[in-house]
């Protein structure tokens, strides 16, 4: 399972990479060039790499990867589609089973989460104070930096959310990991998308929850402070929040916020009506999606083909399940539905008693279903494409369930010569 410095430096190296989405507009296939640097590098890894807990995207992925080449086939532009195939296909089968060939991956990779997180907080705070280059708003209520703008920057903060905040509520943070969710929030918070605020509202109670049980049973074994510090954790969180919401937005107005409760209250209300104000192009998308799919209800017309006219401009069917089934087919629909609502209760039910038998692995795991659930919820309100960018979230979830549940148990866990752990060396800290 041990990789070497320059395999780490690469996987790290990538990762931030990776996560720099608008970094392909300033040098196109900068990603795609990265990733075969990666493999060059790293390739080695893939003897040993868990494929027994690759079998299930194995089998979901080559049906997606298959569909989308059939599909292609029968297209305007049959060459396009089939490189479209082969993009995913390397990141499913190639890209993801290096990420499980063992801790020390996995380690490498949330060590290029944590750099990214830092490096998109920096920039948006240079855009605050001047640099307008570097970060500012891009969008009514929106701020973006110069390496992701609006739609993209609440990818990266979640990547790190849940592995800080389970750090908090295991017991087992350090110091590091505040200014790393406080990073992460700040993120989510400045991009301003519906989706950052589903995945904060709802993943952000059932982190809170968590944190609490653990906080209450901690002070039922006799320690009542427990308590206290865990509240004490959330004051600075809410300092910064509030500091940042004047930073960026005038009159103190949260984009983030807003957009948020429009969607809340169209939602409480049930009226059609109401919820086309709150989005009308993206519910002239369903209609036109769901009349594409009506038209062909089997063979798609390949990726990225069915559009919608509910914008200036015709644009991709914002949401990845009727756009798969649209584009690529039934066989589409099926196999990236089980591959990515599949994989959250088949790797749950195979790896969850396993990860949770050691804290370090516990969080790596709930880290990993998290990122998953958040992939799953982002589907439904974005369409997916073969951009490593997108697929970064699916990969590092799955990845981290898969080592956490799989990799051959170090007991004892390596330590340094300061007592902390490889785990704790590098993954979500």
């Amino acid at each position: 399972m041990h990789i070497s410095r320059l395999q780490s430096v690469a996987i790290t190296a990538w990762v931030v990479l990776v996560t720099s989405a608008d970094l392909k507009q300033i040098v196109p296939y900068v990603h795609w060039y990265g990733t075969i640097a990666l493999v060059l590098l790293t390739g080695t890894a893939l003897s040993r790499a868990l494929w027994s807990g690759m079998r299930f995207c194995f089998v979901t992925g080559s049906l997606l990867v298959l569909a989308i080449g059939a599909a292609g086939l029968g297209s305007a532009d049959p060459v396009y589609e089939l490189l479209e195939a082969g993009k995913l296909g390397v990141i499913l089968l190639v890209v993801l089973p290096l990420l499980t060939s063992g801790l020390p991956a996995t380690a490498a990779a949330f060590r290029g989460v944590r750099i990214a997180v830092y490096v998109n907080v920096v920039l948006a705070f240079a855009g605050a104070l001047g640099y307008g280059a570097l970060g500012g708003l891009m969008a009514p209520g929106r701020f973006g930096t110069i390496l992701n703008t609006p739609g993209s920057l609440w990818r990266v903060g979640v990547l790190a959310l849940a592995g800080s905040v389970l750090r908090f509520s295991s017991g087992r943070a350090k110091p590091r990991d505040l200014p790393l969710l406080l990073g992460s929030l700040v993120l989510l918070l400045l991009d301003g998308s519906r989706t950052a605020f589903v995945i904060l509202t709802c993943g952000g109670a059932a982190l809170v929850i968590a944190l609490v049980r653990r906080s209450v049973s901690r002070a039922g074994r006799g320690r009542p402070l427990a308590i206290m510090a865990a509240v004490a954790c959330l004051a600075p969180m809410l300092l910064v929040l509030s500091a940042g919401s004047g930073m960026f937005f005038e009159s103190g107005e949260v984009g983030l916020v807003r957009r948020g409760l429009t969607v809340v209250q169209a939602i409480v209300t049930g009226n059609s009506d109401d919820i086309d104000r709150v989005d009308s192009a993206r519910s002239q998308m369903n209609r036109d999606v769901i009349a594409a799919i009506a038209d062909h209800p089997v063979l798609g017309n390949g990726m990225g083909t069915t559009r919608s006219a509910a914008t200036a401009g015709p644009v991709v069917i914002h949401n990845a399940y009727l756009q798969m089934w649209a584009d690529v087919g039934l066989l589409g629909f099926l196999s990236f539905s089980a591959l990515t609502l599949g994989s959250i209760p088949v790797l749950c039910a195979r790896y969850r008693r396993r990860a949770g038998a050691d804290p370090e692995r516990r969080v790596l795991f709930y880290n990993g279903m998290f990122l998953l659930a958040c992939w799953g919820v982002a589907a439904l309100l974005h369409p997916v494409s073969t951009e490593l960018s997108e697929w970064i979230m699916f990969i590092l979830g799955y990845s981290s369930v898969v080592v956490a549940g799989t990799a051959p148990a170090l007991r004892p866990m390596p330590y340094r010569a300061d007592g902390r752990t490889l785990l704790h060396r590098g993954c979500l800290a």
